[in-house]
């Protein structure tokens, strides 16, 4: 069981990291796109219209042409599809979990200190 566990704790760990990072980009690009305008590269005092891009997700800046100068990366669709996949798969395990530890009677009643010292006094 207790590798069981250890291996779901692990995939979650694993799913938090690009949820995190991909959180963190959207609110910075967010703050972006309702708080300033986009500023032309190398042209003084000059910005660009903003729109918000779902696929990718984040913010998209053009200029008077219709050029996209600035643009979300393809990465972030990756972590968005990752997220979404944790989301609906890590639940469903760690209930699978749960139910086949119940049916296998491995499920203690004891409080954590109780377990960790069952653990070590079985090792």
């Amino acid at each position: 069981m207790r590798v069981r566990v250890f291996g779901l704790a692990l995939l979650w760990a694993m799913w938090l990291l690009p949820a995190v990072a991909l959180a963190w980009r959207l609110v910075g690009d967010a703050e972006d796109y309702l708080g300033t305008r986009c500023e032309i590269p190398r042209a003084d005092s000059d910005y660009g219209t903003a729109s918000w891009s779902w696929w990718p997700p984040g913010e998209t800046c053009r200029d008077h042409a219709g050029q996209a100068f600035r643009k979300p990366s393809h990465e972030r669709s990756m972590l968005l599809v990752t997220t979404a996949a944790g989301v609906l798969v890590l639940p469903l395990l760690t209930l699978a979990l749960v139910r086949s530890d119940r049916a296998n009677g491995d499920l203690g009643d004891g409080t954590l200190i109780e377990l960790l010292g069952a653990d070590s006094a079985g090792e």
